[in-house]
């Protein structure tokens, strides 16, 4: 999955929203930051927001997420029309029997 896009960032009155598409076992999750105006340091997505931007920047991590699941659904379809085979585990073949003579033991009679 290496071939997707995962990061997307949108401006919204001077911040800038970043969010990053999670893989795996959180596939199609989005973790948030942000970043103030004339500044070149990411918050983390659990940062405290002027409340004047509070309610633009919730809006636009909705377009943001929306729009890296719509990323990830047409990547997911690509793979689906390229014939991306499903993975299989095969069974383990059976063991080859020497043709060497195999000597018994000497037990009790």
């Amino acid at each position: 999955m290496a071939n997707i896009n995962r990061l997307h960032e949108m401006s919204v009155a001077g911040w800038t929203v970043g969010g990053i598409l999670q893989m795996g076992v959180h596939k199609g999750a989005v973790k948030y930051r942000f970043k103030a105006p004339k500044s070149d340091v990411w918050l983390p997505g659990s940062a405290e927001l002027p409340a004047k931007v509070q309610e633009p920047i919730s809006l636009t991590k909705v377009k943001v997420k929306r729009f890296l699941r719509d990323r990830l659904a047409q990547w997911e379809a690509g793979a689906v029309k390229k014939g991306k085979k499903a993975t299989t585990t095969r069974k383990a073949a059976p063991a080859k029997q020497s043709k060497t003579p195999v000597k018994k033991a000497a037990g009790k009679k």
